[in-house]
């Protein structure tokens, strides 16, 4: 069911408003783990005053969901082929 998910949605699934849902309601520690990451990065950079991240080695984006709601610009660099999917 997982991939038949990820392939409706595609690569931004983990972005979506249904996939918090989904962790919200089926996955809670899941859910608070998300939020606590999200409140560390949160105050870790609120005495930076920048509106730019760069994310090396980003993978698949995944904290890239974060930073896009703490920044208002996201550079993210992926130097492996093979763990990138854009």
């Amino acid at each position: 069911m997982k991939s038949t998910i990820k392939s409706f949605f595609g690569p931004s699934i983990y972005e979506s408003m249904f996939y918090s849902l989904y962790i919200y309601i089926f996955k809670q520690k899941l859910f608070l783990q998300k939020n606590q990451e999200f409140k560390f990065y949160k105050d870790l950079i609120s005495g930076f005053p920048c509106n730019i991240v760069f994310d090396i080695g980003s993978n698949n984006g995944g904290k890239a969901t974060h930073f896009s709601k703490i920044f208002k610009r996201i550079y993210l660099f992926e130097p492996s082929k093979n763990l990138c999917f854009f």
